[in-house]
């Protein structure tokens, strides 16, 4: 959808422009991508991108963050009719295999929003802050997991939260650098299937 040939409202060109700019910036980064490119993307001028974000910096975090909240929508539909905290924690892992195969804006948008953290304390305080909500989310799993006798209770958490993340991350690098996908399910499946078996009350 072209944004400039259309009558859009407010909020439905903000988001337009936030769609476009994501994958932009997933490919370039904050430094690399260019606000004209953005626009040429929208099909609009680059003034229209300033009247809905002061700033460059402004826009990627506000992509990046509409970004997140569409797939956590995503994840929170997936979960909502699990039996217990162990499948809660088996789909949550489906679904970031899933998506790491087919969503290369989502994977490379991540990737720069970690290397764009050095840059300004507001983008570093902004990505602690997301990794600490994403720290809270597997967190809860595990814990209506542990109150509900799905998962041991004596797990460390911390640990198995740390192994679930790096196998993500390691996903998402795979996928990024060329990888066959089937062979980044493969690799990923292998660490989370060990995860699972080793916090599982059935065995």
């Amino acid at each position: 959808m072209s944004i400039g040939k259309n009558k859009l409202t407010h909020d439905e060109r903000r988001k337009l422009i936030m769609e476009k700019a994501a994958a932009v910036f997933a490919q370039y980064g904050l430094n690399g991508a260019r606000t004209k490119e953005i626009a040429e993307a929208c099909e609009v001028n680059e003034a229209l991108i300033y009247k809905h974000f002061s700033s460059k910096e402004e826009l990627f975090r506000e992509s990046y963050m509409w970004y997140q909240l569409k797939l956590i929508k995503r994840l929170d539909s997936v979960l909502k009719d699990a039996a217990n905290g162990y499948e809660s924690l088996v789909r949550a892992m489906e679904f970031q295999v899933e998506n790491t195969i087919s969503d290369r804006i989502y994977s490379g948008f991540l990737l720069q929003s970690f290397a764009s953290a050095t840059q300004s304390d507001e983008i570093r305080d902004w990505v602690k802050a997301w990794h600490r909500g994403q720290n809270d989310y597997i967190d809860m799993i595990l814990d209506k997991g542990i109150k509900d006798g799905s998962i041991r209770p004596d797990i460390d958490i911390e640990k198995i939260r740390w192994k679930i993340q790096s196998a993500g991350l390691a996903g998402i690098i795979s996928g990024l650098v060329e990888l066959d996908g089937e062979r980044v399910r493969s690799l990923v499946e292998v660490i989370f299937r060990d995860i699972l078996e080793s916090i599982t009350t059935e065995k």
